[in-house]
């Protein structure tokens, strides 16, 4: 089996493509990410911290927390 990478010039192109899947005559693997994409992605999703937060703080928002969450 042999890979290839395509730059599609025209749409048309793309149809074809998902033709030759649909016949089964190739397959279409969606590239991975790299990890600094992976990170950036993550790291947008993630809460912002705040310089001036205490340790307490942190305790008392896990304690908040472990307050909230139902015992299994």
């Amino acid at each position: 089996m042999e890979s290839f990478t395509i730059e599609i010039k025209n749409p048309k192109a793309i149809k074809l493509l998902y033709d030759l899947v649909d016949l089964d005559l190739i397959i279409l693997h969606k590239p991975q990410p790299s990890w600094s994409q992976l990170w950036e992605e993550l790291d947008t999703r993630l809460p912002q911290h705040d310089p001036n937060i205490t340790e307490k703080e942190i305790i008392d928002e896990i304690n908040l927390y472990r307050a909230e969450k139902p015992l299994r």
